[in-house]
């Protein structure tokens, strides 16, 4: 199996883990207790903290965006708080994403050539992503900034593969502007109830496992 196969079926395997944890455990303590940390951070740091977190989520911490945004939005719940909130969260994404595009392209390239044989990747194979991202790459950028766990990590491969910076920040803008103003109105619209709500989470893990499916053939 290829290492593209290999990407699919752990995709697939994150997106149906996913949906499952969610069904087995609807109110886990770990979504409460980052819920908590969340309020914490916003209510002493405001904006700041929303763009901190948020920068965190973009440079490979697994922190919830569909926590601290609606979160974010129900304590500044006002038209005003509400655009602020999208700028906030969107400048941490930039900052985050710009910090793990340069760490991966910096460090994790030498690494993954001088070691890619070993993770049984074929040079064609290397070949056929950086021609990707340098041409199409653009569009796994902004779906992957809103699917769960992968959003985390997407700005690695652009770095990997060297796509061009200004693209990439293109790119991430208009998947965060999106992404962040979905999930700021739905905090603004529906306060705290969001937070509890499962539907983002199914969303997400359908998301990926169809991401994963299309992988898989086309591979």
């Amino acid at each position: 199996m290829n290492a593209v196969r290999w990407l699919a079926v752990a995709v697939i395997a994150i997106g149906a883990g996913l949906a499952a944890f969610k069904a087995l455990r609807p109110d886990s303590a770990l979504i409460s207790y980052v819920a908590r940390l969340t309020e914490l951070a916003i209510g002493r740091l405001g904006y700041a903290g929303v763009a901190g977190l948020m920068a965190l989520e973009s440079a490979a911490v697994p922190v919830p965006s569909e926590v601290i945004v609606p979160l974010a939005a129900v304590h500044f719940r006002s038209p005003q708080g509400l655009i602020s909130v999208v700028l906030a969260s969107t400048a941490g994404n930039l900052l985050g994403s710009a910090a793990l595009y340069f760490i991966a392209r910096e460090g994790g390239r030498g690494l993954l050539y001088r070691y890619s044989s070993t993770l049984g990747i074929g040079r064609e194979e290397l070949r056929r992503a950086e021609e990707f991202f340098a041409t199409r790459g653009g569009l796994a950028v902004i779906v992957g900034r809103v699917l769960p766990a992968v959003r985390t990590y997407i700005s690695a491969p652009p770095g990997l593969f060297r796509m061009a910076i200004a693209r990439f920040l293109a790119y991430t803008l208009a998947g965060s502007v999106a992404w962040n103003s979905l999930l700021a109105w739905l905090g603004y619209s529906f306060g705290y109830a969001i937070i509890s709500s499962p539907w983002l989470d199914y969303a997400g893990a359908a998301g990926l496992v169809a991401l994963g499916l299309v992988m898989l053939f086309r591979a």
